[in-house]
């Protein structure tokens, strides 16, 4: 009666593993045999199945189709094909580790399609302060310098150098040159 029990609560998402759980399925359908409590195939398929339930809804939407259609399902076929499936959702996996790290592959969709159209709005922005595209004068750096990033500030102090050079001679440049960080 115990092996019945299992049988009927073991489920994949508490096994550690798709083999994990192949093993114990597999095991119980042995004890249930050597108990003389053997079940019939479909049984035993139709508890397969219903032991994977969510971690693979499309192969058992799929599964259930074949058993209203009345074909006539194989324990030993399921588990490859459970295994086949496996497989493929381990390499869309890695596949979406590595777009993730070098970038998509595939076209823009819809969603991104928009992303770029409010891109294209923003430099149709123009500040009234400083006459430049892509802002507006509640953001500008040259009108509120505060706003302007550390990393930016940096740059600025070494162009107006460059800037303010205009005129001198060589000699001069030089010099002042040596003194800007």
């Amino acid at each position: 009666m115990r092996y019945h029990a299992e049988f009927g609560n073991l489920r994949l998402v508490d096994c550690e593993s798709l083999l994990d759980y192949q093993i114990q399925f597999k095991e119980l359908v042995q004890n249930l045999d050597e108990v003389g409590l053997p079940k019939p195939s479909e049984d035993i398929c139709l508890q397969l199945i219903l032991g994977v339930g969510d971690a693979f809804p499309i192969w058992t939407d799929k599964q259930r189709t074949k058993i209203l259609a009345g074909k006539k399902l194989d324990m030993d076929e399921l588990f490859e094909e459970l295994e086949d499936v496996s497989r493929v959702q381990e390499l869309d996996k890695v596949k979406d580790q590595a777009i993730a790290l070098f970038g998509r592959s595939k076209p823009l969709g819809k969603d991104q399609k928009q992303d770029k159209t409010k891109d294209k709005e923003k430099t149709k922005k123009k500040c009234h302060e400083c006459k430049r595209p892509g802002h507006i004068e509640k953001d500008c750096w040259i009108k509120h310098p505060e706003l302007k990033p550390e990393k930016f500030k940096k740059r600025g102090t070494k162009r107006k150098a460059d800037e303010s050079t205009d005129g001198l001679d060589a000699p001069d440049v030089k010099r002042l040159h040596a003194h800007v960080p």
